[in-house]
């Protein structure tokens, strides 16, 4: 998107390429929450079938997770 922005400014490209490449790098963004969110729910559903802990605890797991890999400061 940086790209599509100095070829934007230099006069090389138009705003529909600038919009095209925010509407992917969001696009992107998105599909990449969801695998994220998959790859956590699959680690719970694994420690829920190996009897690593009940519902409450695997719950308890999948937010530890969530919130460790999302909230960074």
């Amino acid at each position: 998107m940086t790209l599509a922005r100095e070829r934007y400014r230099l006069g090389l490209a138009s705003t529909v390429d600038v919009t095209t490449a925010t509407t992917t790098l969001l696009t992107v963004e998105v599909r990449l929450s969801e695998a994220q969110y998959a790859v956590q729910a699959s680690n719970v559903a694994l420690a829920y079938a190996t009897g690593k802990g009940g519902r409450s605890e695997a719950f308890s797991y999948l937010v530890g997770r969530l919130t460790n890999q999302f909230v960074r400061f």
